[in-house]
């Protein structure tokens, strides 16, 4: 009986959180030994490391991905295009689309600065930080719109619109009858359907509150 050939999932900029099989996960800033020191000693941003039985793990710059044209069945890629320069978005897409398959499916999120303008003009312009809460408040969305800064690869580097996203997938060779943009909102209790994240407990939605208004995109090659 012949074996079903598997799907070639690609987790783009993953972090130290490794996606479960078919899943390889791909990102810039450590490698494979690096995690393993990490999740053995549970130190820096290691700390909560994890590498699931089985997953697979390329160390990449997703401007210049090691795969072969058509080559993947699924691209996804969570808050992730948000860290790269401004001159180097359209490239990382370049190759996101370069790499799917024809009818193979991107899934892509990141937060919509439209919201995170008008969060910050409600609470923080004009108010005096008089007490933890106010202070707490202020680095909770001053990190969501920088980046926690705790190391490299953890700055925010260019903002996204509904509008400026479609624009830059469609340059990149997406058609726009072929991209969705769908808006969770800010304190939504509701996960977007990303497949890296779906061992995440949905029970849970203390993890699950999102901070600002998120943008799940699908697009399809």
């Amino acid at each position: 009986m012949k074996k079903e050939k598997q799907p070639i999932w690609l987790n783009l900029g993953s972090g130290v959180n490794l996606a479960n099989p078919p899943f390889i996960s791909v990102d810039n800033f450590f490698t494979l030994e690096d995690l393993k020191e990490g999740v053995r000693t549970k130190e820096g941003q290691f700390k909560n490391a994890k590498i699931p039985k089985g997953s697979k793990f390329v160390k990449a710059d997703i401007c210049k991905l090691p795969f072969e044209d058509n080559y993947a069945d699924y691209i996804e890629c969570n808050d992730v295009i948000e860290h790269q320069p401004m001159n180097m978005v359209g490239i990382a897409l370049k190759e996101m689309y370069r790499v799917l398959k024809p009818g193979a499916k991107l899934g892509l999120s990141t937060t919509n600065f439209d919201e995170l303008a008008k969060l910050w003009t409600i609470n923080v312009t004009g108010n005096p930080l008089n007490t933890k809460e106010d202070w707490d408040k202020y680095l909770t969305l001053a990190q969501v719109i920088y980046g926690n800064q705790a190391g490299e690869g953890e700055f925010h580097k260019t903002p996204f619109n509904p509008y400026s996203l479609g624009y830059l997938l469609q340059d990149c060779g997406f058609k726009l009858e072929n991209i969705t943009i769908t808006i969770y909102p800010t304190n939504s209790p509701y996960l977007a359907p990303q497949k890296a994240y779906e061992s995440v407990d949905s029970k849970d939605l203390s993890n699950a509150i999102m901070l600002t208004e998120m943008m799940w995109v699908e697009a399809i090659k």
